[in-house]
């Protein structure tokens, strides 16, 4: 199918594309919901970066399953996909476990765990939909060149 250093950049464009898009709607919010308040583009472009930073933690995580999965078709596309939308909120959950056993007497806010449940979800449901989509649209138009391949 496609070479692996072809999802490797598909992977890479997808995890830059969804944290800086979730970055940068994360970072508007508070425009959105407060007419007085403007929007500031370098605040914009502050948050979409720091989105990212803390999204190539997932990205590095996914990496094997970029490199080994060759195939996604049928089953197999949902199996994926429901495995990297897991990614991102594991990955949260896990930190948050590893700060409760190093730290058992501090609190926790509940509200503040809840955010950035959400805020990884949608990055990595972002990022595995991007990630399908390129992949299987590439794997498509091969089909669509050359008829041999399948």
């Amino acid at each position: 199918m496609l070479p692996w250093y072809k999802r490797l950049i598909y992977s890479f464009v997808s995890v830059v594309v969804g944290g800086g898009v979730v970055g940068a709607v994360a970072t508007c919010r508070e425009a959105l919901v407060d007419p007085a308040s403007h929007l500031n583009p370098r605040g914009i472009l502050v948050g979409a970066c720091i989105f990212l930073g803390f999204a190539l933690p997932g990205w590095l995580v996914a990496l094997p399953i970029v490199i080994v999965v060759r195939e996604y078709s049928g089953l197999r596309l949902w199996i994926w996909g429901i495995t990297g939308v897991c990614i991102g909120p594991s990955l949260i959950f896990a930190l948050v476990v590893c700060e409760f056993l190093m730290v058992p007497q501090s609190e926790r806010d509940l509200y503040g765990l809840s955010v950035f449940m959400v805020l990884a979800f949608a990055v990595s449901s972002l990022t595995t939909a991007m990630y399908l989509l390129l992949v299987r649209g590439q794997v498509h138009t091969l089909i669509k060149r050359d008829p041999a391949v399948s």
